[in-house]
């Protein structure tokens, strides 16, 4: 490897024999796009965690006035409260696991620090197979990063999806459950 990796498991090494030059710069060249690629993704998929999430919460606020309204009130109607409750910490759930989602993680851009390029510039040729190895290095663990953020995204919207029927289903078995509450 042409330059020291600090997560030794990640190291990647690609067979280049018998392949011309001019391939592998176009096939560094293809890996540059992908990995920038990466990061576009990477972008769209927090702006859609934000947003979701912040509809999720504002959800939550909204709901939790109305069952501040209810509660205040001098005869407490428990049957619209205790589903109240449900939904707006279902929803507070789901816009909190939205947010963990798009969280700051290490992911890698495009492109290379001069002095990583001087340290490994002894010819053309190794300096392309080299940053080809490293970007599909950098690919595998962005790839890992924008699963892992996609899989907790999911279970925010699968909490956000059951928080409703959860919810009607609080309400119609209030009555049945009170005397157990």
């Amino acid at each position: 490897m042409w330059f020291k990796s600090s997560q030794q498991d990640d190291l990647v090494t690609l067979d280049f024999q018998g392949v011309p030059a001019d391939a592998v710069a176009e096939v560094h060249r293809q890996a540059e796009l992908y990995l920038t690629q990466t990061l576009a993704v990477a972008t769209a998929v927090d702006s859609r965690a934000s947003t979701v999430a912040s509809m999720l919460i504002g959800g939550s606020v909204a709901i939790a006035a109305a069952l501040a309204a209810l509660i205040i009130q001098p005869k407490v109607e428990w049957q619209f409260v205790v589903p109240l409750i449900v939904a707006a910490l279902g929803f507070f759930l789901a816009g909190a696991l939205s947010f963990y989602s798009a969280r700051s993680v290490n992911f890698y851009v495009a492109g290379y620090r001069p002095s990583k390029l001087l340290q490994a510039a002894d010819s053309l040729d190794d300096l392309l197979k080299g940053s080809c190895e490293d970007i599909e290095r950098r690919i595998l663990i962005n790839e890992r990063c924008l699963a892992s953020a996609g899989s907790i995204f999911n279970w925010g919207i699968a909490v956000a999806t059951l928080t409703l029927p959860i919810s009607i289903a609080a309400y119609f078995a209030y009555p049945y459950l009170k005397g157990f509450l």
